[in-house]
């Protein structure tokens, strides 16, 4: 029987060196992907140019400028991409070298409805404790899944209608999640693949971090939840204050609650 088709899409923007060594791994699948694409967020240190020098076989294609979000730029590579698989990779990833041919067999294992496999991700700095964790190494269904190195069924991306572009940044896997629970499928971690992502553990520092995590949730809630739970978050947020020491996972502690319960009461609608 022939296997289904595969993309790999990449979102970039001045990672040069980075995109080499994802797109080396890419190319060293011991089931090779059917197509990359690549989408160059109008970098400016040469890696366009690298990639039509260095790897002529891939898909390039060039935003005019560079304000655009990921959102979007991942959004044209899903448009651009014919695979009936999409690979959904940061740029700055590196792919162990089964990761299409465990990912496909999985995929096979499952039912139509599971829409995206997410896999355990590996990076600097993570702690111990929560590399040996029994959620991170268990199978199971979540409610978001990791944006960095994750594989979709594109015809379910495509029916959620892909990211909401209006997130920009951040959240936006949560999101889509969201809509693809509404109409029927899942999401499931498959902890027996491993990706490395070089961001560092944790809420990435700096003020444009900060910024976009805390206007995401608001934009997740104002979508999603009745007014009754957003009037309630201040006052949520505050009793969590004490068991959280950073904002990422105040926000965490507070969004997961509020998504399992509207899922659960099927309050959930999409905007």
């Amino acid at each position: 029987m022939k296997r289904p088709t595969v993309s790999l899409v990449i979102s970039v923007w001045n990672r040069k060196d980075d995109l080499r060594e994802n797109l080396r791994s890419c190319l060293q699948q011991t089931v090779p992907a059917d197509e990359i694409v690549v989408v160059d967020n109008c970098s400016h240190d040469g890696t366009p140019e690298m990639v039509r020098a260095e790897f002529p076989q891939v898909k390039l294609v060039c935003m005019p400028h560079s304000a655009y979000g990921a959102c979007e730029t991942f959004n044209i590579g899903f448009a651009s991409a014919g695979g009936e698989f999409v690979g959904i990779l940061d740029d700055d990833v590196v792919l162990p070298p089964t990761f299409v041919e465990h990912m496909l067999a999985k995929f096979a294992q499952e039912p139509a409805t599971t829409a995206i496999l997410s896999p355990r991700v590996d990076e600097p700095e993570m702690p111990e404790w929560y590399k040996n964790s029994p959620s991170v190494n268990t199978e199971r269904y979540l409610a978001t899944f990791r944006g960095c190195g994750s594989m979709a069924r594109h015809e379910a991306i495509r029916k959620a209608g892909y990211y909401d572009e209006r997130f920009f940044i951040f959240g936006n896997e949560r999101d889509l999640t969201t809509r693809l629970l509404n109409l029927g499928y899942r999401v499931k971690m498959v902890p027996s693949v491993v990706v490395f992502h070089k961001a560092p553990f944790g809420m990435r520092h700096g003020a444009r971090s900060l910024y976009y995590h805390v206007r995401n949730f608001w934009l997740y809630a104002f979508k999603y939840l009745p007014w009754s739970q957003v009037l309630a978050f201040p006052f949520r947020f505050l009793m969590q204050k004490e068991k959280c020491c950073t904002s990422g996972s105040m926000l965490r502690s507070v969004i997961s609650p509020l998504q399992r319960h509207c899922l659960k009461s099927g309050e959930i609608q999409t905007v």
